[in-house]
């Protein structure tokens, strides 16, 4: 034996001494999902454009045949919320993380020409608009145009709405003020400033305002120099809240949580000319003089506004259901049964989900768990967690603030506003955050089946399932 080959077996023989036990990491993986609210819609030229979960559907507009589907990110990770129609380019927003621009020159095949996450925008969007015939996306930390990206505001704030004008540019709302962005001065209240067609039949500049007022909603004109027009019928009070604003010309479309309002627009007046009682509608788009395109909380449809040789007024029909926000529900070994806010959906575990009528009461979302070792407890106000151990009270950090959580083979498993967290206990008893997973959230509840894997549920629109795998990657040493 060389002196070379000692020393190298000496060397393995000593570090082999220290070795315990493999390293193992665990990451979660999404083993199934389904479900996903109809939330935005748009019509352009023949087509129907409509939102669902992590889903974009195209649809022949007067028939509303399903053409194709484009799916916009992995099952359950995403909810989009916005879609805006700029010419041949379609933007949709996915709530929180990012804008996909697709080309729909040919609406058939929808092609993704660019995606622009939160950090390329420089903010966390939540809304897109059109600001003097610019595409624009709304969100915490300011305003980005969307044809060339350039920032058009910064902010510490997050931005509802904005609009141009004639005195002080582009004003924006804000926690329910308007501001000026280029004094920052606080220049009235509004819940949203919406810029009107430039057929609308009003002075140069007017610019609508919505106002919550409790149940209702204050519908009103502002002159271009941000000042309420004075005169009894420059403002309308709807009833509920509102969900939805639409302008096409001098009309208004305004729905809220009791039904769809038109209204019309002339010079220094705003008139309610008809009103439609139909709970849970959240988007609308213009189909034909006689038809809406609607989505909300039962699915989407096409709504009938007057009788014609197609049937009576008033109805809402072709509906393809899907559902609205979920709660925690009630279940058993094989299917979870979870509220909605029309009824409620059967989920068999990996399987599907069916449409009921029947209502359930949402159960309390559990906020605390007990371990060998710690209990850990969820702040209900801001979701900051607290363990509990024979040594004190020590506080978890988490990557997202905590909603619910369960205990699973030692382990506590949170689900998060924004996916699923795993804790595990060290060698010296301290519960740290090992792996997660992001999913369109919050999500309030978990549920741990029998063959070791979870099942969530998501407030957003989504249940399924998760499993965590394990794999070695190091010697511990």
């Amino acid at each position: 034996m060389t002196r070379m080959r000692k020393i190298c077996l000496f060397i393995v023989f000593f570090l082999s001494l220290g070795v315990s036990h493999p390293l193992w990491a665990s990451s979660l993986r999404v083993t199934h999902a389904c479900g996903g609210p109809a939330t935005a819609l748009v019509i352009g030229g023949n087509y129907w454009y409509q939102a669902e979960g992590a889903n974009l559907h195209v649809l022949h507009k007067n028939k509303g045949t399903l053409l194709t589907t484009v799916k916009l990110a992995s099952p359950a990770t995403a909810l989009c919320t916005e879609l805006l129609l700029d010419g041949n380019l379609l933007y949709v927003l996915l709530d929180g993380k990012e804008v996909l621009e697709f080309d729909v020159i040919n609406p058939m095949q929808p092609e993704l020409i660019r995606t622009r996450t939160s950090d390329v925008l420089g903010i966390l969007p939540h809304s897109l608009a059109t600001v003097r015939n610019e595409p624009v996306v709304f969100g915490e930390g300011g305003v980005v145009a969307l044809r060339d990206g350039k920032k058009i505001i910064t902010c510490d704030c997050d931005i509802a709405s904005a609009a141009k004008s004639t005195t002080e540019g582009i004003v924006y709302v804000s926690n329910r003020s308007i501001v000026s962005s280029k004094s920052g001065e606080t220049l009235g209240r509004a819940a949203q400033l919406i810029e009107l067609d430039p057929t609308a039949n009003v002075d140069l500049g007017t610019i609508l305002y919505l106002r919550s007022i409790g149940d209702e909603t204050e519908v009103g004109l502002l002159a271009g120099d941000l000042q309420p027009i004075v005169s009894t019928l420059a403002r309308v009070v709807l009833e509920g809240v509102p969900t939805n604003i639409l302008t096409r010309g001098s009309r208004v479309f305004v729905t809220t949580t009791t039904g769809i309002h038109v209204l019309g627009i002339a010079p220094k007046e705003l008139r309610l000319l008809r009103s439609f009682a139909i709970e849970g509608v959240e988007n609308i788009g213009l189909l034909a003089s006689n038809y809406f395109a609607l989505s909300g909380n039962f699915g989407r449809g096409v709504y009938r506004i007057s009788p014609d040789a197609g049937g009576p007024g008033e109805t809402l029909f072709r509906i393809v259901p899907s559902h609205g926000v979920l709660g925690a529900g009630v279940y058993d070994v094989r299917t979870l049964q979870v509220p909605t806010g029309r009824g409620s959906i059967l989920y068999r575990f990996n399987e599907g989900i069916e449409y009921s009528q029947d209502q359930i009461e949402p159960i309390e979302i559990q906020t605390s768990a007990i371990v060998l070792g710690g209990e850990a407890r969820i702040q209900s106000q801001s979701g900051e967690v607290v363990i509990s151990t024979d040594s004190g009270n020590v506080a978890l950090a988490l990557t997202q603030p905590a909603v619910t959580v369960i205990a699973l083979e030692g382990n506590f498993w949170f689900g998060t506003q924004g996916g699923v967290s795993v804790c595990k206990q060290t060698s010296s008893g301290e519960f740290i955050e090992v792996d997660q997973v992001q999913l369109a959230g919050p999500i309030v509840q978990l549920i741990s089946l029998f063959d070791g894997g979870v099942c969530f549920v998501s407030a957003a629109g989504f249940v399924g399932t998760l499993e965590e795998v394990q794999g070695e990657i190091a010697l511990e040493q």
